[in-house]
């Protein structure tokens, strides 16, 4: 259900495969380094089969088309958290 002039989540957001078909070019660039680097997959954070949620009803995840809102650099706490915690072990 959608408030009056408003859209859903869900129609706001963006395709699961037009993510993945955007982001195929900075992974490869990525592979290219991973002996040397250290790859982190985040997608399933916001992403399920189908969408990539930008949000929740009532909070975005993003400031703008590439920057993380508060609440979207909350979802990766703890993930950034392990991460750390690992290499400083």
């Amino acid at each position: 259900m959608s408030l009056k002039g408003m859209d859903s989540v869900e129609s706001l957001s963006v395709r699961r495969s037009d993510f993945d078909r955007l982001n195929e070019i900075p992974i490869n660039a990525f592979y290219k380094y991973e002996n040397k680097i250290n790859i982190i997959y985040i997608t399933d954070l916001s992403c399920d089969e189908y969408v990539c949620l930008i949000g929740e009803r009532v909070r975005s995840f993003y400031y703008d088309n590439n920057h993380l809102s508060t609440d979207g650099a909350l979802k990766l706490e703890k993930v950034i958290h392990n991460i750390l915690s690992k290499e400083v072990l």
